[in-house]
């Protein structure tokens, strides 16, 4: 059977061989069923009720059928139910027809519905702890009563804890027990001596009655003016913080008030950690999710965030940023409210705080997706709060527009926070125009570039939208979008030089979207080298530029150093610049692309020249990581090999540079002999050279294994070293933990073992593999031999 009522929906199943009239109690505990599922049920329990104590009892047990079973059994036929007070129906619930002593019954009852879940074994101590708040009550009339109230099914059992039910008869007899205590009971059960789950398990139910006068009044004076909570001793106490939090589903504005005095006098707000830290970030994170308390909660938790110490997802930083997204924000504030707030928290010196500032704003622009953790809207037994959602999209064009206009003027400065603040703004552009808010955000994007000249984030993302969704909006947007990218493009020739060679976007971002990818990139090329014939003729200035080009990660660099070879008249005249060039980067920095690039176009010009710049590389520290790279790009020969190895010999060549002959086939095109003396020289060198080794002489054979029998001696050096390199001190998790490597050694072993128990390398290769597995040491060690072991086994 299935009961709905309003948006809820619950599942109910009867058993078809349950009779008439003796349905189980734990069947109906589902909350808010249908009257007329309830009125059955009171016509099953007690069917000589008149109709008018039917009807009350049906409206009293809110369609919760329980309450009905209960309290149906538990009257009289000589007291109508009609004109019972809602107490009386209360009492009958928890008494039943005959109870043994109702008054301990009735204190018992109030008590553990106060607190909601109760342990109830003795050495808990929560027993003697609830039974000392109450009236000449002990904590063997306390397990006496939950006894009976267990077996009459008023209370449940849930381990090793006892909680009172239905939750309305619970929250009545819990506002019952707080009205009977005074202020000074109020502090004893909140803040005093009771242990830090009571006062929890107290706020907690407490703050499902927030419906009720009652709880305000306790909230407001625990909440007092040099009370519990004041100062951050107040806070300090154990449990007092999680309180604070319930507490602030009652009255955020009361609670809002008090952490703001608890912290008044805190200097370093870093040194409020832990579990304290934690609830008072969720207590300011359901005061700021209500717009009359959204102020003093934002703020706050700013404080918190500016001494962030946690970096949790739901940090205060986090927090914070998350109350201004333009739809799914955790506040119920309007756009006017949080661009109040921000203009509040930007209007500072501290860089801190500046910069959350600045994630706020960074959020409050990102409209392409929106999410948000659930929970803090949810305030007591009242109604979920729901987020601000602009009534029209001229409110929302309203709010992004005051938040892209503050977040342009960060993006203008030229320190880290204006760097940072243009390459996330720039990022989320194509949201905010594909949305159809570009009238919203244009201003502010001339405004950025005109102030720093290049931009290359916003280059990128108007780019994406120009190639993914010209398709899909208004024209007129698109033309909106395309005078943007050429407004931005840069205009210096250094920007430029960076724009075209250093970040060069991607095939087809600025180019139309029903261009192929061939096309783009030939785009791209051409580009580039009409910058390279510009500045082929500007000699200061292309010296100026080529350090730039030979630094960091560049995209285009080796097209630019071939064309300015091959538009140059002297080629050679500029090899000695590209090179002290690169000399000039820190070697960690060092890009090859641009000298290779170079060497390429000059090679067919003048070739001495290319082979006696190999043989000088090859005895410099500065330009040995660089030869690589450039017989790869020119082709690798035999005599490429020999001044590899010397170079790798002489300490010169770090063996990671060689993982670049991986690439594109090359180095398959050297025969086998003339490759032989790199892989064993690397093998035998040091574990990351073993790891590259195995590598290399895979990808060597890729496509054509038989030229592995040629490298037969390399294949065993390289299952008699795994051993020896295991052991080493300064073994990596390069070859004992990469998947890439483990792959290539399980490719070269499976080779040799496929040769079967005739073949005498064959069966030298298992041996060592076999020994290797005995001598295996952790887990990283058996798995390059466990790989291999279907293959060693079964041949």
């Amino acid at each position: 059977m299935v009961l709905c009522s309003g948006s809820r929906l619950s599942l109910v199943t009867i058993d078809d061989d349950i009779p008439t009239g003796t349905l189980d109690e734990a069947t109906f505990q589902v909350p808010e069923a249908p009257s007329s599922v309830t009125d059955t049920i009171i016509n099953q329990v007690s069917p000589g009720l008149p109709p008018e104590d039917r009807q009350r009892l049906a409206r009293f047990s809110r369609g919760f059928p329980k309450i009905a079973i209960l309290v149906g059994r538990a009257w009289t036929a000589s007291r109508p139910i009609a004109h019972a007070t809602d107490d009386q129906l209360v009492d009958a619930f928890v008494l039943g027809r005959s109870p043994r002593e109702p008054d301990l019954l009735l204190k018992a009852a109030t008590l553990l519905a106060t607190f909601g879940l109760v342990k109830m074994e003795h050495q808990d101590g929560q027993v003697s702890e609830v039974a000392s708040l109450g009236r000449d009550l002990s904590a063997e009339d306390l397990s006496f009563a939950v006894e009976e109230f267990c077996n009459r099914g008023v209370a449940r059992r849930r381990g090793r804890a006892v909680v009172l039910q239905p939750r309305p008869i619970a929250m009545r007899l819990a506002e019952r027990q707080w009205r009977e205590w005074g202020p000074a009971k109020w502090d004893q059960v909140l803040t005093g001596d009771t242990g830090p789950g009571l006062k929890v398990l107290a706020a907690r139910q407490l703050a499902l009655l927030n419906t009720t006068n009652i709880t305000r009044d306790v909230v407001k004076h625990v909440c007092r003016i040099s009370g519990p909570f004041d100062g951050i001793e107040g806070l300090s106490m154990t449990g007092h913080a999680e309180v604070l939090s319930a507490l602030a589903e009652v009255d955020t504005g009361v609670v809002a008030d008090q952490i703001a005095r608890s912290l008044r006098d805190v200097e370093d707000l870093a040194e409020v950690r832990g579990d304290i830290r934690r609830h008072l970030v969720w207590a300011l994170e359901k005061i700021a999710f209500d717009p009359h308390s959204f102020e003093e909660g934002a703020l706050l938790l700013l404080r918190l965030a500016v001494a962030e110490n946690e970096t949790w997802s739901n940090s205060a930083t986090g927090l914070f940023v998350a109350l201004f997204p333009a739809l799914l924000g955790n506040t119920g504030a309007d756009g006017n409210a949080r661009i109040g707030i921000l203009d509040e928290a930007a209007d500072t010196d501290d860089p801190a705080q500046q910069a959350i500032v600045v994630e706020a704003l960074i959020a409050a622009t990102r409209i392409d997706h929106f999410s948000r953790m659930v929970g803090a809207e949810a305030h007591g037994s009242r109604r979920a709060l729901e987020p601000w959602q602009p009534a029209t999209r001229g409110d929302l064009a309203d709010y992004v527009k005051g938040c892209v206009a503050r977040l342009a003027r960060f993006a203008t400065r030229g320190d880290k926070l204006g760097a940072f603040a243009r390459r996330r703004f720039g990022r989320n552009l194509r949201g905010l125009v594909r949305n159809g808010l570009i009238d919203a955000t244009e201003p502010a994007i001339r405004e950025v570039g005109v102030a720093v000249g290049y931009w290359p984030e916003a280059l990128e993302s108007l780019g994406l939208f120009v190639e993914h969704d010209t398709g899909k909006v208004d024209p007129a947007i698109v033309s909106g979008v395309r005078r943007l990218i050429d407004q931005l493009m840069p205009a210096d020739v250094v920007s430029r030089v960076r724009f075209l060679v250093t970040e060069m976007l991607p095939p087809r971002h600025l180019c139309d979207g029903n261009l192929s990818f061939d096309e783009c990139e030939q785009r791209q090329v051409e580009a580039v080298l009409d910058l390279a014939a510009e500045l082929v003729t500007q000699r200061e200035v292309l010296t100026l530029v080529l350090p730039q080009v030979s630094r960091g990660r560049q995209r285009m660099s080796y097209v630019f150093g071939k064309a300015v070879a091959d538009l140059a008249d002297s080629p050679q005249d500029w090899l000695e610049p590209v090179i002290l060039a690169v000399a000039e980067v820190p070697e960690g920095e060092r890009d090859f692309d641009l000298l290779a690039g170079y060497l390429t176009g000059m090679v067919g010009k003048c070739p001495d020249i290319v082979d006696s710049f190999k043989q000088k590389a090859a005895r410099s520290p500065q330009l040995a990581p660089a030869l690589p790279l450039v017989c790869l790009r020119l082709g690798i020969t035999t005599s490429d090999i020999e001044l590899v190895i010397g170079a790798f010999e002489a300490a010169l060549l770090p063996p990671w540079r060689l993982m670049q002959w991986t690439l594109g086939g090359v180095l398959a095109k050297v025969p086998a002999s003339a490759v032989a003396p790199l892989f064993d020289r690397m093998l035998d060198h040091s574990v990351e050279a073993f790891g590259v080794a195995v590598e290399l002489m895979d990808m060597y054979a890729y496509g054509t294994p038989e030229k592995l029998e040629d490298l037969r001696p390399q294949i065993r050096k390289c299952a008699e070293n795994l051993t020896r390199w295991k052991r080493s001190q300064g073994a990596s998790e390069f070859v004992h933990h990469s998947e890439q490597f483990m792959h290539h050694f399980e490719q070269l072993m499976e080779w040799m073992l496929d040769k079967g128990r005739r073949d005498v390398d064959a069966r030298a290769t298992a041996l060592v593999l076999a020994r290797a597995l005995v001598e295996v040491e952790n887990y990283g060690d058996e798995c390059l031999i466990k790989r291999v072991l279907p293959t060693l086994l079964s041949r």
